[in-house]
């Protein structure tokens, strides 16, 4: 996940916004696209590495199914 790399980049330049698991997850879950926010919101999920992991899979599931839907 190509955002996931980003975020974590750049979120050592502002550690004030990311000081705790559940900013750090806060901040990670709005600037996903709006797919994968909708899905993943309703779970309150406040470790990062458990949020980036379903992120991921949800991602793979909406790609897997958009592939699915394009060869029919």
């Amino acid at each position: 996940m190509l955002y996931e790399a980003e975020f974590t980049s750049l979120s050592s330049y502002t550690p004030h916004y990311v000081n705790t698991q559940k900013m750090k997850c806060h901040r990670f879950l709005r600037g996903l696209r709006d797919q994968l926010r909708l899905a993943l919101a309703p779970f309150d999920i406040s470790d990062f590495s458990v949020l980036v992991e379903r992120a991921r899979r949800i991602e793979h599931e909406l790609n897997f199914s958009k592939y699915n839907w394009e060869q029919k």
